[in-house]
């Protein structure tokens, strides 16, 4: 009776590491047929990587306006203290677009589906957070809530708020598809068809946040040069 149960023990726990071994195939199967459809490239087109260079040349002019700034030799009408603030937020801009790991993402001719995600990872930390948010978004309040009470801010705060508010928005909706992108399962052909058509979206969305960035710190940057002049 003892030599019986033993055998039917080791069946069942034959049965069991049958089981358990042809799950972990299944699922290296899976896994692998997943990383061969995440691996697969979406060439970027020329005038994407041309856009980007437009990029560099606006950096340069904002740069230029950030290092002609000396407050020891302006003596306009401004508050000194607000001025050299918002030229050390838009410095920190610069910093943020400068941001190596995120140019290496931008410049890549080829993209994956982790490629855009790792893009839109860097661009919330580096562009969002690190410029719109936390160096930008101040200057379009207004009212009780204006950091500075300075006319002609108060003349352009609606417009960076505006802008500030769009480009958090269009990041926030990117988040939210690449996350359903990362745990959708590829079982057909067609959902992979609709997971690359989302990807590819998302790149053009994040492209054109991207954009949208460089042109509002363009914009506050000029403003700012015909306050100060040639100071």
């Amino acid at each position: 009776m003892i030599k019986l149960l033993k055998e039917y023990l080791k069946v069942i726990g034959y049965t069991f590491t049958g089981l358990v071994f042809g799950a972990s195939f299944f699922l290296l199967f899976i896994n692998f047929y997943h990383y061969k459809d995440i691996s697969t490239k979406l060439v970027k087109a020329d005038s994407s990587i041309q856009k980007l260079q437009t990029v560099n040349e606006k950096l340069t002019e904002i740069k230029g306006t950030v290092s002609s700034f000396n407050p020891n030799l302006y003596n306009g009408p401004k508050e000194r203290v607000m001025l050299m603030t918002i030229n050390s937020r838009m410095q920190l801009c610069v910093k943020a677009f400068e941001n190596e790991d995120l140019n290496k993402m931008l410049n890549k001719k080829e993209m994956t589906i982790t490629d855009v995600y790792r893009l839109q990872n860097l661009y919330q930390s580096q562009i969002v957070n690190g410029c719109i948010v936390t160096q930008l978004y101040e200057l379009g309040l207004t009212g009780e809530n204006a950091k500075f009470h300075d006319e002609d801010l108060a003349k352009i705060a609606p417009f960076i708020k505006l802008n500030a508010d769009s480009i958090r928005e269009d990041n926030d909706y990117v988040s939210k598809v690449l996350l359903n992108n990362g745990s959708f399962f590829f079982s057909s052909e067609n959902s992979k068809t609709n997971i690359y058509e989302m990807t590819r979206d998302s790149y053009a969305e994040v492209s054109s946040s991207y954009y949208k960035s460089i042109d509002l710190l363009l914009e506050i940057s000029r403003w700012f040069k015909g306050i100060v002049g040639g100071a």
